[in-house]
């Protein structure tokens, strides 16, 4: 029984295969004879020829993680940037609420012009995100334009405008929760 060992070729070898006797002249596709020239140059011991596998293509696991990575980025982008014009638009969308209004007494002139005051209720319209509550001091008893204040105060209920102390300084606008809110009389007349 011939055996042949150790033909060992780099990076070209998965394993060795034994064979014996007229197999030993066989490769398992069919060919006969020695598989490499290069294995002429190495020692062949009796009894083990070498199962040799072709060079392996590079991974294209590489590719394909690097295909990732560049999708990873680019969705995290443009999530970025859908959550940025997400939270734009939610701010300059608002959903405002007059609360009430105080009309300025006739016993107060600033410049013949009759001015009201009002507590209004801000909110997001795509959140639904409360927003500092306004205190308004105009012309527009609608309270679409005047001179406004925001502020917040803490806690959950809505605040509530109890009075509106009229002086030729300005107004002062006091809420059922004890704050006081003075608005000087130049920041409103004239028509701002």
């Amino acid at each position: 029984m011939d055996r042949l060992e150790g033909a060992v070729l780099p990076g070209t070898v998965s394993s060795v295969v034994p064979f014996s006797g007229a197999a030993a002249r066989r490769w398992p596709n069919g060919r006969s004879g020695r598989p490499l020239a290069a294995a002429s140059a190495q020692r062949i011991l009796p009894g083990y020829i070498p199962a040799v596998s072709p060079d392996p293509p590079p991974p294209a696991r590489a590719r394909v993680s690097g295909i990732r990575l560049v999708l990873g980025v680019a969705a995290a982008l443009l999530l970025f940037v859908f959550l940025l014009i997400a939270v734009f638009v939610d701010t300059r969308m608002v959903r405002t609420e007059v609360l009430r209004t105080e009309t300025r007494p006739v016993a107060v002139e600033y410049d013949g012009a009759t001015y009201y005051a009002g507590l209004l209720r801000r909110e997001s319209l795509l959140l639904h995100r409360r927003l500092p509550d306004v205190i308004v001091v105009g012309r527009d008893p609608g309270m679409g334009y005047g001179h406004p204040v925001y502020f917040e105060i803490l806690g959950n209920r809505d605040p509530e405008l109890e009075s509106a102390r009229w002086s030729p300084e300005g107004v002062t606008v006091r809420l059922d929760s004890g704050h006081e809110i003075f608005v000087p009389a130049a920041a409103f007349t004239g028509g701002r």
